[in-house]
């Protein structure tokens, strides 16, 4: 079992030097209830509040009649293994950790029954160990056509337990079925617990205590600005001293992404600045995402280099956090297509961030454009 990172390493990310990063401890504070309202509990990081109206039975996953089958539950395993589902420590009592490696699907499932016309929302509290880039997750289906009515997917390690959550509208029909686990191949050992279906209301909702935007400080902005401003952070924070970065991942252990967690030990020293391009784009996505923003990352196979596209409501825009450049032509700001499409000698370059480690090197970034070769990695 392995954690793929990305597909390419950038043989260009090295040399720089940045100031230490401070910023103030996150503070928490006790949950308390509103009139009328269940007092909540904090568990992990995580509030919640005991839901009499949970349409999922067993969603705690604590009853096993079968020792590899939680009780109400059923597979959906295209090879039909039951071996990878087993009951284990979780989130809050039991849960179920699912391990496979394998093409096709590996689902727990439930039907259960809904009103028409009504709106729901299904949660599950998660924490992914280990992973490629398979996506998984929480899916709704129509139990009628299984198509899929709503989804909250994961696709790398949560660093901790995490919330997976989607409303949606039943339409007309009188029964869901929840599936939880992957639809198109698994690699990964992952972890699921407490999983609820009810009409949608905040009362019962599982919500993060704290956050790591508390700790950034950031507010929302609109995305073309947003985007600058993030990825300034990520570039001041990353090129920190050592001890200044670990101090920090010791502080917010518990609310750090993934990436972001792993990037921050880097040693000092050259070591520090190694694949820079993957660190900086891939922590990038992780904060964005953070902010409600879609990305994906972008790999260039010759010269080697990564970097991103966020969604900014209307078209995917490049966005290349190791240089904190964007590419207009036109006045428009373009994705990857676009300035394949434009080509590179028509474009622009705006540089609409403050905080780098690199000196924009065009004789790197012309070869990238002209070679015309992209895979797209990872979406956030």
């Amino acid at each position: 079992m392995r954690v793929l990172i990305a597909s390419v390493m950038c043989v260009a990310c090295a040399g720089g030097r940045g100031e230490p990063l401070l910023t103030e401890p996150l503070t928490t504070t006790d949950v308390v209830a509103s009139d009328g309202e269940l007092p909540a509990t904090v568990v992990a990081n995580i509030s919640y509040r005991d839901n009499p109206t949970n349409l999922i039975v067993n969603g705690d996953f604590e009853d096993y009649a079968d020792p590899n089958i939680p009780d109400a539950w059923s597979i959906d395993e295209i090879y039909g293994y039951r071996g990878m589902f087993t009951p284990i420590d979780g989130w809050h009592g039991r849960a179920v950790r699912a391990t496979r490696n394998s093409q096709g699907r590996h689902f727990l499932t439930q039907t259960v029954p809904v009103t028409p016309h009504h709106q729901y929302t299904a949660q599950l509290v998660y924490e992914v160990l280990t992973t490629d880039s398979k996506s998984g997750g929480l899916y709704v289906v129509d139990p009628g056509n299984a198509s899929v009515i709503a989804s909250d997917t994961m696709n790398r390690p949560s660093n901790g337990w995490r919330i997976a959550s989607v409303t949606f509208d039943s339409g007309a029909r009188t029964q869901v079925t929840l599936k939880v686990g992957y639809p198109n191949g698994m690699n990964a050992t992952v972890l699921y617990d407490a999983v609820a279906l009810y009409e949608a209301a905040t009362t019962f909702d599982y919500q993060y205590q704290t956050t790591y935007r508390d700790a950034i400080g950031i507010a929302a902005a609109p995305v073309t600005d947003l985007v600058p401003q993030v990825s300034d952070y990520v570039t001041t924070l990353l090129a920190a001293p050592r001890a200044v970065r670990m101090a920090h991942r010791d502080l917010y252990a518990a609310v750090l992404p993934y990436y972001l967690y792993q990037f921050l030990s880097a040693p000092d020293g050259s070591g520090s600045r190694d694949s820079w391009c993957q660190r900086t784009s891939l922590a990038l996505g992780e904060l964005l995402q953070m902010y409600g923003v879609r990305t994906r990352q972008v790999h260039a196979p010759s010269p080697q280099h990564q970097f991103l596209e966020y969604f900014d409501g209307a078209r995917w825009v490049v966005f290349d956090p190791y240089y904190g450049i964007r590419y207009v032509f036109a006045g428009v700001r373009l994705g990857v297509d676009d300035v394949l499409h434009d080509g590179f000698d028509q474009v622009s370059i705006e540089v609409p961030t403050r905080e780098r480690v690199f000196l924009l090197e065009l004789g790197f970034l012309r070869p990238i454009w002209l070679n015309a070769s992209f895979t797209r990695g990872l979406d956030m």
